[in-house]
């Protein structure tokens, strides 16, 4: 038998979305957040059973300096000091972005912190690199433990976290 045509590729949809998002990692479900506040008709679409992204693997840490919880752990930190240590790792061309970065990242946490479910701590974690501005204490914040009888009957798709040994580190001796 031959093949004269494709086989057909055509979809029929019967729902409308204002927004989709495909993946469920912290960046994804904040943007699926950002739209439903806006009162936008949000789809997230999941490639596997569990919610979580690449985010829970990853710790969920975040980097935004300047932000109010960051600052109650390193008050004398700054977003000057944060661009200081931001033009000693990038060249000139990425300056536009972190500029924009540096300016919205407290925005975006004031505004997830607005829901009392949304919230982040501060925890001393030094910037990576030694470079000017950079932040022995950090500027990462994290996630606040929830509470699970919030999540509800979501609880059984939230993708768990990994254990060191499966992220692919070595025993604790180090062997």
């Amino acid at each position: 038998m031959t093949r004269t045509e494709p086989p057909s590729t055509a979809h029929t949809w019967d729902e409308e979305y204002d927004v989709v998002v495909v993946g469920s990692g912290g960046g994804a479900l904040t943007a699926a957040y950002t739209a439903g506040t806006e009162g936008l008709s949000t789809l997230v679409l999941e490639k596997t059973g569990l919610f979580g992204g690449v985010t829970s693997y990853a710790g969920a840490a975040v980097w935004f300096p300047g932000n109010a919880i960051e600052l109650e752990g390193e008050p004398d930190d700054s977003i000057d000091l944060a661009r200081e240590y931001l033009s000693h790792l990038l060249d000139d061309s990425a300056k536009a972005h972190y500029e924009t970065y540096l300016q919205t990242g407290p925005e975006l946490v004031e505004f997830l912190t607005a829901h009392p479910d949304v919230q982040f701590t501060w925890n001393k974690f030094p910037d990576y690199f030694e470079r000017p501005g950079r932040r022995t204490g950090g500027r990462s914040i994290w996630p606040a433990p929830l509470d699970s009888t919030r999540v509800g009957d979501f609880l059984p798709f939230l993708r768990p976290a990994l254990a060191l040994t499966a992220r692919g580190s070595r025993t604790p001796t180090g062997r």
